[in-house]
């Protein structure tokens, strides 16, 4: 299945292309044929057997003691992530810079 179209913001593409990504089955989103494939920010696996919490993944991305920017997470990732417990084994997040 090949997915194409336009977006009006990076955040927007970024949240398609995870969200596709994010499906069971789906084993690769290919962004090759994007205007600027560069311009995506890194994103955070997050592991099958180790099942981290967002606040786990938000020390480890923005540093000791930021777990509480969990909610930056979450607002970067919904959907699919509605609820901060029940992040999924293997989904790939977006880790949006501090404002």
């Amino acid at each position: 299945m090949i997915l194409s179209g336009q977006t009006v913001t990076q955040e927007e593409a970024e949240k398609i292309i995870l969200s596709f990504g994010n499906t069971y089955g789906v084993a690769e989103v290919d962004t090759s044929d994007s205007s600027d494939p560069a311009a995506f920010r890194p994103v955070h696996h997050v592991h099958g057997a180790e099942a981290e919490t967002l606040w786990e993944i938000a020390e480890k991305h923005y540093g000791k003691g930021k777990g509480a920017k969990y909610t930056e997470i979450v607002q970067a990732n919904s959907p699919p992530v509605k609820n901060p417990d029940m992040v999924q084994p293997g989904w790939v997040l977006r880790t949006p810079p501090l404002a």
